[in-house]
């Protein structure tokens, strides 16, 4: 059982989170009924992530052992059988698909996209250039856009450019890393054959300029007491700056264990959504 639950990768779980952040942007947090659907739609892309990271580690068991970390995973390690995981593939998106389907159809329709690009990137769309990042930072911005689907709330065009660009930035944040650690041939990852440092320095380091950009313009969009969304750009640059070096560093693989282990960018998080949070107190 533990090595089933380790298969879902408990530590990426929090990613879900994102669902918040529509409800968190209208100010809507302090209404029982949009938090209570932004749960459960975080409890269904939960639940679908984790069906997404079983498969994935069913067919990719053979890399994985080349890898320095990867090879402990459960399925890789030989803990838990290919045929055990995508039994549990099929569980979990059954329960997933149910959750979102109580909710709404915008819902059920969000996660299915989802499902769709996780499938095309899990089946081939990982070893192709530009591909796989795209595939990664959509998985973010699908997440993002959950909120709107669950909770009814609008969304701007501004804010689908800053979540885009945050989460291109994430994904060729991570590749990289990945780079700069292993290096094109270490043979764990076939798509870094793809790509040169430079490349992805170039990917990274514009998609952080353009979303730190569009996070200025979308803030200042915001018709409801404006300041406090705009002193939450702050943090927000600084976040983006801070996470820079860590790329540059080599260690951005793995976003959630950043801003765990990282004081600053935690305080910074913490910041930024405490800003929101008194917005929505005040209106």
């Amino acid at each position: 059982m533990q090595s089933l639950i380790a298969l879902t990768r408990p530590s990426q779980w929090p990613k879900n989170l994102l669902v918040l952040a529509v409800p968190l942007a209208a100010g809507e947090l302090t209404n029982a009924h949009t938090v209570g659907n932004s749960i459960l739609a975080a409890l269904a892309f939960t639940t679908l992530s984790a069906a997404t990271y079983c498969a994935n580690d069913a067919r990719d068991a053979a890399n994985d052992r080349l890898h320095p970390q990867k090879k402990v995973r459960p399925v890789a390690s030989g803990r838990v059988s290919p045929r055990a995981a995508l039994t549990l593939t099929l569980l979990l998106t059954v329960c997933g698909f149910a959750v979102a389907a109580s909710i709404s159809w915008q819902l059920l329709i969000t996660c299915g996209s989802y499902v769709v690009v996780q499938t095309a990137y899990t089946s081939g769309l990982k070893h192709v250039q530009l591909a796989d990042i795209t595939c990664i930072a959509l998985g973010f911005v699908i997440r993002a856009l959950a909120g709107s689907a669950a909770t009814g709330l609008p969304v701007s065009s501004s804010f689908v450019i800053v979540v885009t660009a945050t989460s291109f930035f994430i994904a060729s944040a991570k590749r990289g890393s990945e780079m700069e650690r292993l290096g094109a041939d270490a043979g764990t990852r076939r798509v870094l054959a793809a790509y040169s440092p430079e490349y992805l320095r170039l990917l990274w380091s514009s998609s952080m300029t353009i979303s730190i950009i569009a996070y200025v313009i979308w803030s200042s969009e915001i018709p409801d007491e404006p300041v406090f969304a705009q002193l939450t750009v702050a943090p927000f640059a600084l976040a983006m700056l801070r996470y820079a070096s860590h790329v540059t560093s080599g260690d951005a693989e793995e976003p959630e264990k950043i801003i765990l282990k990282d004081r600053a960018l935690l305080v910074l998080a913490l910041a930024w959504a405490g800003i929101f949070v008194v917005r929505a107190a005040s209106l």
